[in-house]
């Protein structure tokens, strides 16, 4: 178990990463809509909604407004990147998102705080990392699974 877990270390960090991209997308109250639209239409679309639907939209919206500006500023730029990214590109970052949102509360911790060191690091160790990474994936099956048996064998304990 020890073994496989290792072995996607840095895949479970690059999802992890992804996966948290997508929650500040998907948690962020609707700042830009895709079709402009006029006050009659909003007035419209409020009126139609449920009274649970308006709640929980003036609960996201007072979330939203309590975020420092930095936070809001933030998570308009990943909104924009996020709708900058093509069909595929979005629909593969929302079944990431669904697979993180049905992990167990536990796996989901271990992911973000996984996330949390990767940008603690200084910049030049991420890359250093990403460049490991680039050249694990392009060694033979055999000689990757050799290193894995090494790094378990030899690994010391993480202090934490």
């Amino acid at each position: 178990m020890k073994n496989k877990r290792t072995q996607h270390r840095g895949q479970r960090i690059i999802k992890g990463f992804l996966a948290l991209i997508a929650l500040f997308i998907l948690l962020a109250p609707l700042v830009a809509y895709p079709q402009p639209s006029t006050e009659k239409s909003k007035l419209q679309r409020w009126q139609q909604m449920s009274p649970e639907e308006r709640q929980r939209i003036i609960e996201k919206y007072q979330r939203w407004k309590s975020l420092p500006k930095e936070d809001q500023e933030r998570l308009r730029q990943n909104y924009q990147r996020y709708r900058s990214l093509s069909p595929e590109e979005r629909e593969q970052i929302k079944r990431r998102y669904e697979r993180f949102r049905q992990l167990p509360p536990g796996r989901k911790r271990e992911i973000l705080n996984n996330y949390q060191r990767w940008r603690q690091l200084p910049p030049e160790k991420r890359e250093q990392i990403i460049k490991s990474y680039q050249r694990w994936k392009t060694l033979p099956p055999e000689e990757r699974k050799q290193l894995r048996r090494e790094r378990f064998i030899n690994k010391k304990p993480r202090s934490k």
